[in-house]
């Protein structure tokens, strides 16, 4: 069998070897594209990023639309309310607190010299208690001590704190935080305390919005 070889087809059987057409002739020139960029816009958060040509294919104008991000402190409203002095406590009884030293927003309110603090809007809340507890230096212990939040007047799990007293004169550091959800507006927050004869000083209760109630989405 015959086979024909060259350079650029390989080899085939039987076929003549192809020969080269002539030379096209050159073509115009082609013009050189241009990209420049237009607008920056910002977006709203959560949004795509957008690309918009409001140009020409040669001659590009891109339009950019950038959402804006998102941040942990951002529209995030903040609450605390504090006393200082010295306050005893009946069993069962909460804690009143006076100053206000921080407001940010309106989702949560209170009225100075008053025990309740008051959640006006729904949404995701984390609320922290921190203080001292103490024994008169006239009472003898040991004395339990426990103080927990309510919320509309019902215990909320896991905030809480105990601890015990061992002597008259003696005190302690006590602490919770915990987030909470809010449905049901206003909601009423109150740190009370179980037990009797007992002083609370440097007391602090904060409520710190972290977001939306995700059954509200």
């Amino acid at each position: 069998m015959n086979f024909c070889c060259c350079n650029n087809c390989g080899c085939f059987p039987v076929y003549p070897c192809p020969v080269p057409g002539p030379t096209g002739a050159r073509g115009p020139a082609g013009q050189a594209a241009t990209i420049t960029v237009g607008t920056v816009t910002t977006g709203e958060p959560g949004t795509d990023a957008t690309v918009v040509n409001s140009g020409t294919p040669q001659n590009a104008v891109l339009n950019f639309t950038i959402p804006q991000g998102s941040s942990a402190s951002q529209n995030l409203e903040r609450f605390l309310t504090t006393d200082t002095p010295a306050q005893p406590i009946n069993s069962g009884e909460a804690l009143t607190f006076f100053n206000n030293p921080l407001s940010l927003g309106d989702s949560v309110t209170h009225t100075p010299a008053s025990s309740d603090v008051v959640i006006e809007k729904p949404g995701i809340y984390l609320v922290s208690f921190h203080g001292t507890v103490g024994l008169p230096s006239t009472s003898s212990g040991p004395v339990p001590s426990l103080i927990y939040l309510t919320q509309d007047g019902k215990n909320v799990d896991g905030a809480s704190v105990q601890t015990s007293l061992n002597q008259g004169g003696s005190y302690t550091a006590v602490a919770f935080s915990i987030p909470i959800e809010v449905t049901n507006v206003p909601s009423v927050l109150r740190i009370v305390s179980e037990q009797g004869g007992l002083l609370f000083s440097n007391i602090s209760f904060s409520v710190v919005q972290l977001g939306d109630n995700p059954a509200s989405n």
